[in-house]
């Protein structure tokens, strides 16, 4: 445990670590606005229960475990039950139900680092639309798009254009300072590589707004704005085995379906 203070750009960063918690009291404005586009890689991004998630293959979705893993029951939340892809208006260009969910950790508020979870779909959508690779090339300039509880109702995504990694202080973790709030965790941190195309950095998992913010029902972007997204490198195996044919389990990693399956060595929990 311990207390840091950087000074960065005008702004004031106080970090308080316990366990895999961060909190942070910076300044700045609401700099989200519409995502109105059903071009690709837009049209990538759909609504996933109360969270985001993003394709990364044809029938693949990254997420947060905390949007899917329920940690008292140790299932699969009830309220999750498909996936609204490039949801606009409440209207979404496709969705799908769900078939699995593979995650890296049951506890994720106890386990940031391992908060990420892979959903597989019963329609390969990516097939028709697309889907955006993953990448451990970090970039500093990125692009965050979510569901945000406090935007638009969670009918349309805000996207937070040319925000910035700001440093990778502890190993699988990478502070940003794109705008978020409830809803957008699961996001994927955008960037083109070096080649120019855009792919997937790491994953939002937490935001954090002092509670006075929250206590007086003010915005999360009136005194707070922090968030702590995890390196790609810490999911990026695991969802390169998923997207190949016969995919199974892997270390580190868990199938869920409703029913427990015979199989001893897989812990699955069936989506239905």
């Amino acid at each position: 445990m311990g207390v840091r203070l950087l000074l960065k750009s005008g702004w004031v960063w106080s970090f308080f670590f316990c366990s895999t918690i961060l909190l942070a009291a910076p300044f700045g404005k609401d700099n989200r606005v519409e995502q109105r586009s059903r071009e690709y890689p837009f049209n990538t991004i759909g609504k996933l229960g109360g969270c985001t998630g993003t394709l990364i293959g044809p029938d693949l979705v990254l997420t947060a475990a905390h949007c899917v893993v329920d940690e008292k029951t140790l299932k699969l939340k009830t309220y999750v039950k498909e996936f609204a892809l490039n949801l606009i208006d409440g209207t979404a260009l496709e969705s799908s139900k769900i078939r699995f969910i593979w995650w890296g950790t049951k506890f994720p508020d106890a386990d940031r680092k391992n908060d990420w979870a892979l959903v597989q779909l019963e329609k390969k959508l990516g097939d028709t639309y697309g889907f955006l690779e993953l990448s451990t090339e970090i970039q500093r300039q990125v692009t965050l798009i979510g569901y945000s509880s406090d935007f638009k109702d969670m009918q349309t995504a805000g996207m937070h254009r040319n925000c910035f990694i700001l440093e990778e202080d502890t190993p699988g973790y990478l502070f940003h300072n794109c705008d978020t709030a409830p809803g957008a965790s699961g996001s994927a941190l955008i960037a083109k590589d070096s080649e120019g195309t855009y792919k997937i950095i790491a994953l939002h998992v937490a935001h954090h707004a002092d509670k006075k913010s929250r206590f007086n029902g003010l915005t999360y972007f009136s005194s707070s704005n922090y968030s702590t997204a995890i390196d790609v490198e810490n999911f990026f195996d695991v969802a390169n085995l998923l997207k190949s044919p016969g995919r199974c389990a892997a270390d580190g990693a868990e199938v869920q379906h409703v029913t427990p399956t015979p199989n001893p060595s897989r812990s699955e929990i069936e989506a239905k």
